[in-house]
């Protein structure tokens, strides 16, 4: 979503397409912090029911996958 000009958008979009759930992750650098634009725009993406998680790493990434996919 960055490359199409909007800021702040999580870093990658999980579908699972046999019910269409969106799994929306941002990832950051162990100690780095969301910057107030990427809060808010989790927050908005939550408030539309959006499944979004921060990952400091592959493994956080894949354990919320596994979560999201039940």
């Amino acid at each position: 979503m960055n490359g199409l000009g909007f800021r702040d958008w999580p870093d990658r979009e999980v579908l699972k397409p046999q019910v269409f759930r969106v799994l929306w992750i941002e990832f950051k650098r162990p100690g780095e912090e969301l910057t107030t634009s990427q809060e808010v725009m989790q927050e908005e993406l939550m408030a539309m029911g959006q499944h979004v998680v921060t990952c400091f790493n592959d493994k956080e990434a894949r354990a919320a996958y596994e979560a999201h996919r039940d």
